[in-house]
């Protein structure tokens, strides 16, 4: 955009005005804390004071648990929290527990006659009950074990007149 300006004034109005700064000249040391000389002894004790608040406040502020005082027992304080105390020893549990789901042996044996089957009539011992070598536990059903027993003694009569034929015919 090439604007034509109609009179100097605008053009300066509008151009920066570099020529008015001067370029900035280091500060020596010295002249930098000029200030500080001029400052009376009231000035530099509220200073000091601001300075020592300020630093006071962060301390606070930040909470050091190093720095924090050990709490004390006493009746007074409140902080501390109660401990009870306990010995360790053997009591019986007097509380009824109840649950829900289902019981299953650990190791299943299946308990029954060879054979057929039959069905247990009359259980002859209880839970938790002392047993002996040969003490009869349960007492089975005698109408499918008779005649399951007749035909193995007819079977057995017939095998020993077998043989006997056999070793007559073998003489």
């Amino acid at each position: 955009m090439n604007a034509q300006f109609e009179s100097d004034s605008e053009t300066e109005a509008l151009s920066p005005r570099r020529e008015r700064f001067e370029p900035v000249k280091p500060v020596d040391a010295p002249s930098r804390f000029a200030f500080l000389r001029r400052m009376s002894r009231r000035q530099w004790a509220i200073v000091a004071v601001v300075l020592l608040l300020v630093i006071v406040a962060v301390v606070w502020a930040t909470g050091s648990p190093s720095s924090a005082p050990a709490p004390v027992a006493g009746a007074g304080n409140q902080t501390l929290p109660l401990v009870t105390v306990a010995t360790p020893r053997a009591t019986v549990v007097r509380s009824k527990v109840t649950f829900s789901g289902a019981i299953g042996a650990r190791y299943d044996i299946p308990i029954g006659v060879e054979g057929e089957g039959g069905r247990i009539t009359a259980v002859l011992v209880e839970v938790g009950d002392s047993v002996r070598r040969g003490q009869a536990l349960a007492r089975l059903d005698q109408s499918v074990l008779l005649p399951q027993l007749n035909r193995l003694e007819a079977s057995l009569e017939e095998a020993r007149a077998q043989a006997a034929l056999s070793q007559a015919e073998y003489v």
